[in-house]
């Protein structure tokens, strides 16, 4: 099983906070002293504290932190669809970090083809990346890839249309929102709408329905607010489409938007992840994101 090797591989490799084994690149000069707190630094905007995800060590403890988690949300959502329809699956994962997306869609592919592109603007993560193509390659019936730039300038370059991740039928982007909302790019969300519908979806393959998910944080106002917006640019471009709301945990009545909530919130793997990564990294942690799934037919 790929995350199972992938998490293995990260906790091998993690080193203690304060013994990185190379100069540490936090802003301050000095380790923080928890992979946890640089996260939280990250995703909190906090005051003089580490801003982008360029530690490889932090990326390792991430890694084994919210991969086990991240799948599962994936899989949820793949249980609510109809995937016979899909002779094959030609996912692009924007924003991919360690491809939780890929591990979970290796779980359900039955033996079809799976080709997989993934784009992260990260360039530390290409210790991970290596390791999951070594781990892929020559499997049949699988093709991994990653691209480690910013999805907007691979989408920008002249042979966008015509390149191997033009013909996907499925995309992903897992916590891409608020990644871009967290990092004052929020004005940018809309453009990057704009490209995937028109450079990617209206080039859909003929034989196969199109499947995005966007699983990000659950905030009940300006991850559904975004929701909103895509299915409305769907509209307006008059593609045809169903699309489903998803959340894991109980809202406030009032507050689902929309929203379906999961039976469960547990974590699919939790016979599987070692009690020492439990401990370690939290490993085990619920599912808790908000979704859109949307077929395009």
């Amino acid at each position: 099983m790929l995350i199972q090797k992938l998490t293995d591989y990260c906790d091998y490799n993690f080193k203690k906070c304060l013994d990185c084994g190379e100069k540490c690149n936090h802003p301050t000069g000095k380790c923080s002293g928890s992979c946890a707190d640089c996260l939280k630094e990250i995703q909190y905007h906090r005051t003089d504290g580490r801003t982008e995800y360029d530690c490889r060590n932090m990326l390792r403890y991430y890694t084994c932190h919210t991969a086990w988690k991240r799948c599962s949300e994936i899989l949820y959502a793949l249980e609510t669809l109809d995937l016979k329809k899909y002779p094959k699956f030609n996912i692009l994962s924007v924003g991919c970090g360690a491809s939780p997306d890929l591990a979970a869609f290796l779980e359900i592919a039955t033996g079809r083809e799976v080709n997989y592109l993934g784009v992260d603007i990260a360039s530390k993560w290409k210790e991970i990346h290596n390791f999951i193509e070594w781990e892929t390659c020559g499997k049949n019936n699988i093709e991994v890839s990653f691209e480690r730039q910013n999805i907007y300038e691979l989408l920008a370059k002249p042979n966008a249309i015509t390149s191997p991740y033009n013909t996907c039928n499925v995309i992903i982007m897992q916590y891409m929102i608020a990644g871009h909302i967290h990092s004052d790019r929020a004005d940018k969300i809309e453009s990057l709408f704009d490209e995937v519908i028109d450079k990617l979806i209206f080039k859909k393959p003929s034989d196969s329905p199109l499947l995005l998910i966007i699983n990000d944080i659950d905030h009940k106002s300006w991850i559904c607010d975004y929701f909103n917006l895509f299915t409305r640019k769907l509209r307006k471009r008059g593609l045809s489409f169903t699309a489903c709301k998803r959340h894991f945990e109980p809202r406030n009545e009032g507050e689902n938007a929309g929203s379906k909530l999961y039976k469960s919130r547990s974590n699919k793997f939790l016979s599987l992840i070692p009690a020492e990564q439990r401990e370690k990294y939290n490993a085990h942690a619920p599912c808790s994101a908000a979704q859109l799934i949307i077929e395009v037919m």
